[in-house]
């Protein structure tokens, strides 16, 4: 389908852009639209979010996904979209919360400013941004943020409501971007260009023919050199 191709073919440039296999890239982009309830048809937003991320930021691709696994359909409910989640999960790396650990500590900030009576402190209704800014000026003692958080999430949320502005930053850094494209783009432009290139288009080939097993195998081979064929032209594009 137009859908199953278009995701490949962004697995296909954010495996060269994070110098990561193209099983996994397209594990990590599976999971992170389905979290979201998105279609294929944002697979491109998406690898470039990650790939941004993992540029401007402390995480790697491999940890942000582990994040996004924990934390990722809570933000989801919540309205917190998917740059900010990535923007949340890198300012909790940089202070050495990452991988699941992350995911889970943003989850579980993010469920309990959700469920207390205080709107201006749900992200749902101000959004993230705003429900952080509006706690820090309530300026709660240590007590008080125990018993919205819990004990074991107040680091994390405190340093979310410390780096609010950080967070707002890198919202828009990741917002927009080509980062994948341009990253994928270079790290193919040298000697081993041309073997990581036929390396993914096989594995993205057994992919295609794994996922459409009631297709012929043509039909597999076909619609998996279209996407190698679409990831040159990317490069050429870029370049």
């Amino acid at each position: 389908s137009d859908g199953l191709q278009k995701a490949t073919n962004s697995a296909l440039i954010l495996a060269q852009a994070a110098g990561t296999t193209l099983p996994d890239a397209t594990r990590t982009l599976a999971l992170s639209l389905n979290q979201y309830g998105a279609s294929a048809q944002e697979a491109d937003r998406y690898i470039n979010v990650l790939a941004a991320g993992a540029k401007y930021g402390s995480s790697e691709i491999v940890d942000t996904a582990a994040a996004i696994k924990n934390g990722g359909v809570a933000a989801a409910q919540a309205g917190v979209g998917f740059e900010q989640l990535n923007a949340a999960i890198q300012v909790l790396a940089e202070r050495e919360i990452k991988g699941g650990e992350a995911g889970t500590a943003l989850r579980n900030v993010i469920l309990n400013l959700e469920k207390g009576t205080d709107k201006s402190l749900k992200p749902s209704v101000v959004g993230l941004s705003q429900a952080l800014t509006t706690l820090s000026g309530k300026n709660l003692s240590t007590a008080q943020a125990v018993k919205l958080f819990g004990v074991e999430n107040l680091n994390a949320a405190s340093i979310l409501v410390q780096n609010r502005s950080k967070l707002d930053e890198l919202t828009a850094s990741l917002t927009g971007t080509k980062t994948a494209h341009e990253q994928a783009s270079i790290r193919v432009n040298n000697l081993n260009g041309d073997l990581l290139g036929l390396s993914s288009a096989f594995e993205g080939m057994v992919i295609k023919i794994g996922q459409s097993s009631n297709g012929p195998l043509r039909s597999g081979i076909q619609v998996a050199t279209e996407a190698l064929n679409s990831l040159a032209d990317n490069f050429n594009t870029v370049s």
